[in-house]
């Protein structure tokens, strides 16, 4: 698919320009500000101290996102609860145990079993939806791209011919 670009048009000129930071002596006023300035910076985590912020929104899923990340880490995976080992000696209790992660097991490999089927027999379909889909979205973003270069040139052009007047 061909798409017809516009020439790209390469402008010298700066997005404003502060005519009074050619005075010596207020260059020499915001040279000290910013200097005074960064020496007052903290290392690059400069949030870590700060707690979370307050959320005002209404979307649970907003708020339960602040909620995760606000709580305490939760314990890590436990894997050993999903393996199948007979236990040793003739304890009824372990012997519970170990059957009933045998029957979870065997639930979890049934569902992965449907779940390949279903993805046989209609993924495919979906996938082509899909595809369809990105192809439309594709579009509507490269169009979108095309007329936000337009306008930020021609922001820049109207730049440049204010910043060459002074």
């Amino acid at each position: 698919r061909a798409m017809s670009a516009a020439p790209e048009v390469v402008l010298d000129g700066l997005p404003y320009i502060d005519s009074e930071y050619s005075d010596p002596a207020l260059r020499k006023i915001v040279d000290k500000m910013v200097k005074d300035e960064m020496r007052t910076f903290r290392p690059p985590d400069y949030l870590a101290s700060m707690p979370m912020p307050e959320t005002q929104s209404e979307s649970v899923v907003v708020r339960d996102m602040f909620d995760r990340k606000s709580a305490p880490p939760k314990m890590s995976f436990d894997a050993e609860r999903y393996k199948v080992i007979p236990p040793a000696g003739s304890d009824m209790k372990k012997w519970k145990a170990a059957l009933k992660r045998a029957q979870t097991q065997i639930e979890h490999q049934s569902a992965r079993i449907v779940n390949l089927e279903l993805m046989k027999r209609y993924g495919s379909n979906a996938w082509r939806g899909y595809a369809e889909y990105l192809a439309e979205f594709e579009e509507i973003v490269s169009k979108n791209l095309t007329e936000i270069k337009t306008d930020v040139r021609e922001l820049n052009r109207k730049r440049k011919a204010s910043q060459l007047a002074v």
